[in-house]
């Protein structure tokens, strides 16, 4: 129990409690999120530099939302690949346990909520340029 308790789908450091499924899962989460930043960080200043087959899908997306989306669906991937061969022990109480932590990333994604952030972002850049 304490192992589930102390799963965080946003902690990438890694212990010595964490079975190996989970240290695969946090150096796979940790690498893509860097190559992610990396990706976006090259769209932002204009490089040129190709995108990698493996982020079209996901940057392809006609919005913000569908991004997020698209990065979570790669996410639940990787943990269907390491999910393989665990019929109920302590990783798949793992990975099921990270599922759930995706699932509600996703379900709290809320328009409107979303539109006042976005509002509240565009007000303080203009404030600040001014």
């Amino acid at each position: 129990m304490e192992r589930l308790q102390n799963l965080d789908i946003n902690d990438f450091i890694i212990s010595k409690a964490d079975t190996e499924e989970v240290r695969q899962w946090k150096r796979f989460d940790y690498a893509f999120k860097k190559e992610l930043a990396e990706v976006r960080k090259n769209k932002k200043t204009g490089s040129q530099e190709t995108l990698a087959p493996k982020y079209k899908n996901i940057f392809s997306q006609e919005n913000p939302l569908l991004i997020e989306k698209a990065f979570e669906k790669r996410r639940w991937d990787y943990l269907d690949e390491v999910e393989q061969g665990h019929h109920f022990d302590v990783d798949k109480l793992q990975i099921y346990y990270l599922k759930l932590q995706i699932s509600e990333r996703l379900s709290s994604f809320d328009r409107e909520k979303g539109k006042k952030v976005f509002k509240q972002a565009c007000e303080m850049h203009a404030e600040n340029v001014i």
